[in-house]
């Protein structure tokens, strides 16, 4: 199973959907389409530390409001942040459309700076 598509199945971890999913595999510096059965450890140790991080700096935001924010209102490191810089290391924040809905990654955090394909324009690129 893909990373993102485990971290948003409400079946094995509820709560945390594609912003979370997004910014998890961020911080843990995963693609979003590394293979579940293939992580390590040391990766599955990083995705559980993003998970708790990225929970605790939404709800710190949400402490400093009078009123719940939605999803989309959040900050994020990569979500809603396509065509930014990343706040790691600069390079633009990219995105990619699959069974849909969108991926936002930072290709040089998370992907060794490979571009990754959506399913709309893959078969142009082969």
């Amino acid at each position: 199973m893909r990373l993102h598509g485990f971290l948003r199945d409400q079946h094995l971890i509820a709560g945390l959907g594609r912003m979370l999913a997004n910014e998890v595999c961020h911080r843990a510096k995963l693609s979003p389409f590394a293979n579940t059965s293939k992580l390590t450890r040391d990766g599955a140790a990083k995705v559980v530390r993003a998970i708790h991080d990225a929970v605790e700096d939404g709800l710190a935001y949400e402490r400093t409001r009078s009123e719940m924010s939605s999803s989309k209102d959040r900050p994020g490191r990569v979500h809603g942040r396509v065509g930014d810089a990343c706040l790691e290391c600069g390079a633009v924040i990219r995105s990619v459309s699959y069974s849909n809905y969108t991926v936002a990654y930072c290709p040089a955090c998370q992907t060794d700076g490979k571009l990754l394909a959506d399913n709309t324009t893959s078969k142009f690129l082969k």
